[in-house]
């Protein structure tokens, strides 16, 4: 079998890292769509309980009496949504970890070969390092990753004041953060 050229192997590569990111981002879209229509799903479900339409406006528990329907339809509906946003953390995680080991898989070896001290990709190469140490930390008990990724972005511990209580437990990745994340990887795509 013929050796296939430099220029054509990378531009392979290149494009296998490419459907493969498009493949996670679509399914981490996919994944969130679901949750957000959980959570959509919670309000219409105690709207047709009480018999209300989509603008009506909801009415008051009687705080006082526990045996109070609407009180324990409010209730039921904040259980559900709250395992919405708890679903979502955690698709959340997964996909950062997913996202830093497809990077790792694809780009890191080449990127760390060129020179990552160039100036006009310090920023990206700042942005790449914290989702290998984010996605550690997701992954692992706490030690060198939770410390490491606390002190380049306390913001991801929003509940933690100090290093020491930094871990997978406390680590919180907001969807602004995981799009921030997305992007850093997008910017290797050649």
């Amino acid at each position: 079998m013929t050796k296939l050229s430099p220029t054509i192997s990378k531009a392979i590569k290149q494009w296998m890292f490419k459907v493969d990111l498009t493949d996670l981002d679509e399914a981490y879209a996919g994944a969130l769509q679901g949750l957000q229509h959980r959570e959509d799903e919670v309000e219409t479900m105690v709207r047709r309980q009480l018999g209300l339409g989509p603008h009506d406006e909801f009415p008051e528990p009687n705080l006082d009496d526990p045996d109070d329907p609407i009180g324990q339809l409010y209730e039921r509906a904040g259980e559900d949504s709250a395992q919405a946003q708890r679903g979502s953390h955690l698709v959340r995680k997964a996909f950062l970890i997913a996202l830093f080991h497809l990077w790792e898989r694809h780009k890191k070896p080449r990127i760390a070969r060129e020179s990552r001290a160039a100036a006009d990709r310090s920023r990206l190469n700042a942005l790449l390092d914290q989702l290998e140490l984010a996605a550690n930390c997701a992954k692992h008990p706490p030690g060198r990753s939770a410390k490491g990724i606390y002190e380049k972005r306390p913001d991801l511990f929003p509940r933690v004041a100090t290093v020491k209580h930094a871990s997978e437990r406390t680590l919180v990745i907001t969807p602004d953060v995981l799009n921030e994340f997305f992007e850093a990887v997008w910017a290797t795509v050649e």
